[in-house]
């Protein structure tokens, strides 16, 4: 045998596995596994067709900061059925008084594409009560919706709402730190005035001469949930339009991972079901399923009492494991000399209290906001996620040798 036939046969050994090599499923994830191979609504076809259900879809976002979940919204708001049946989308993501600026710049007409971003880019500066929402999936959605627009006639253009609480960096004349942390004390109030915004906006679609009375809302979550926390008369913006408008609304989580000391949903379980099925795109409604039956244990301590999957969300969406999820933050490139300035003041003086003085501090701020860092799951989580996976799903190995 030459070398390169033994190169060519060690590769088709590593590749292949051996005759009668067959992978290992435990039986404590065989429901789970049969649900998925019976299951072939991609996650994209599952959102639009609770659009022929229900009026408003909720989607539980995950990190904001995850690139990989923009995509999946970018794959549902591009595709024919939403923009004709649906066209709004609204995010907790964005000051709600900057909704009407953004909203009439993602669907005018631009002489050029950079005209376009000069544009977004003088709104963006001023869409969050950060120093700046350096969340690189946010500004590239905005692009994403204005991609959608410009080929679309006016009565089937896409609109976007943002409905976090109303902050005006424009108006910040005067603003000292303790003014500022006293206003950031409306994080207790937070889902009550988002789901203030969220039904303003939702009524003035159903009044409007548009014939589509329909949204996609991103929420992340917990803001997404049906079931408010355990605090006295606690409500999350999710559970608070649901009951506003009953029968109308449906939530659903996309697959995530929760709080130590393990990390993953039902201790590996959904992961290795999924990975067993090859990791396959999938959503399904979680009533009538065994993972709508299992505990709810992404934040169970914000409840009382114990609560299912199927108590919280309607639905469920699996799109990409861990280890291909993809974080990003940075708004790269747009940065004048005036705004760094800005950006530091913002920043220092009135985030952190003190002052950003020297040019290298005002650099370092600078650099922070606007240099894209893309990132994955670190590989510390990769390992344990690896091992609690392999509890109950190794492939390639012989059947019966597993524990």
């Amino acid at each position: 045998m030459t070398v390169r036939h033994f190169i060519l046969f060690l590769f088709l050994f590593l590749i292949y596995p051996a005759q009668g090599q067959e992978s290992h499923v435990s039986p404590k994830i065989k429901r789970y596994v049969e649900f998925i191979d019976n299951c072939h609504t991609s996650a994209a076809d599952y959102v639009l067709q609770l659009f022929e259900r229900y009026d408003i879809v909720i989607l539980g976002e995950r990190d904001h900061r995850d690139t990989t979940q923009y995509d999946l919204i970018e794959q549902i708001v591009s595709d024919p059925r939403f923009i004709e049946k649906v066209g709004h989308v609204m995010t907790e993501s964005g000051v709600y008084n900057m909704t009407e600026e953004v909203d009439r710049i993602v669907n005018a007409s631009y002489a050029s594409f950079g005209e376009f971003d000069a544009a977004l880019w003088d709104a963006y500066k001023n869409i969050d009560y950060t120093p700046l929402w350096e969340k690189t999936n946010f500004y590239q959605y905005l692009h994403s919706i204005y991609r959608v627009n410009r080929k679309l006639p006016a009565h089937r253009k896409i609109h976007v709402s943002l409905l976090d609480v109303p902050f005006s960096w424009r108006q910040s004349a005067g603003m000292t730190h303790e003014r500022f942390r006293t206003f950031l004390k409306m994080w207790d109030q937070k889902d009550w005035v988002m789901a203030s915004n969220t039904l303003t906006e939702l009524y003035k679609i159903f009044e409007s001469p548009d014939t589509r009375k329909k949204a996609l809302i991103v929420f992340n979550a917990p803001h997404s949930y049906s079931i408010g926390p355990r605090k006295r008369n606690g409500r999350y913006a999710g559970q608070i339009i649901k009951e506003l408008l009953p029968g109308r609304v449906v939530n659903v989580m996309l697959n995530w991972t929760k709080r130590q000391p393990d990390g993953l949903t039902q201790q590996g379980k959904w992961d290795a079901a999924f990975a067993a099925c090859g990791n396959k795109s999938i959503g399904f409604d979680l009533a009538g399923t065994p993972f709508g039956e299992d505990r709810f244990d992404l934040n169970p301590r914000h409840f009382r009492g114990r609560k299912k999957y199927k108590e919280i969300y309607d639905g469920f969406i699996f799109y990409k494991p861990v280890e291909e999820w993809v974080f990003a933050c940075g708004i790269p490139e747009r940065c004048d000399s005036d705004f760094e300035q800005e950006l530091a003041w913002r920043d220092g003086a009135i985030w952190d209290g003190v002052p950003a003085n020297s040019p290298e501090e005002i650099v370092e701020i600078k650099d922070y906001y606007t240099t894209l860092r893309s990132f994955g799951v670190d590989s510390v989580f990769l390992k344990k996620n690896d091992k609690y996976i392999g509890m109950y799903f190794k492939p390639g190995i012989r059947k019966g040798i597993t524990k």
